[in-house]
């Protein structure tokens, strides 16, 4: 595959940031299939979460995600995904959705928005109330058909020399029922 990639990030902490923007922009053109049949096709991916201080306690953090994969046949491989906290978490090119813990496969044109909304209640603890919003399809003209997938949650964090402590409660339109998520340590 040809591909090109570029990334800023002026976060000033890389888990509880004050202030700053992430985000970055990809492309690949990929060369896949049998002996004697190639089927190429491209991949379209952006990002942006921008974190917008509010006092000295709050903080709103809007971001967006989106990727698209343009072409026939494109192997399963390199399908679309949502779910998690924590983005490509059991694939590369997972984008992280709460309200789904697992991995969910989405059509070949997809979008989400979420927004954050964090306090720092004491020296080393945050609350954060997160909703998201998601969108696919197939092809752009189909872009506005049907309701998409909607995901809310509440979720404390705990700042440790070992790396963040969390546990969420969240409920999501796609999985149509509550669920938790309790991660510990940084991610790598």
């Amino acid at each position: 595959s040809l591909f090109a990639d570029g990334r800023t990030d002026t976060f000033d902490d890389g888990y509880f940031p004050t202030k700053g923007v992430n985000a970055g922009v990809s492309y690949s053109w990929t060369f896949a299939g049998l002996p004697g049949k190639i089927n190429s096709f491209h991949t379209i991916q952006a990002d942006a979460e921008v974190v917008v201080p509010i006092g000295g306690r709050f903080a709103f953090i809007p971001s967006f995600n989106a990727r698209a994969l343009l072409g026939e046949n494109v192997p399963v491989a390199y399908f679309n995904a949502v779910g998690g906290s924590l983005a490509g978490r059991y694939v590369d090119q997972q984008i992280p959705f709460i309200g789904i813990n697992k991995l969910a496969a989405m059509k070949n044109i997809l979008t989400v928005f979420r927004a954050d909304f964090r306090v720092k209640v004491a020296r080393n603890h945050y609350i954060d109330a997160i909703a998201n919003y998601a969108r696919d399809c197939d092809a752009f003209v189909d872009y506005a058909v049907g309701p998409g997938h909607f995901g809310a949650g509440l979720e404390y964090l705990y700042d440790t020399i070992l790396g963040p402590l969390s546990a969420n409660v969240h409920w999501s339109s796609f999985t149509k029922s509550a669920g938790f998520y309790i991660s510990a340590g940084y991610n790598f």
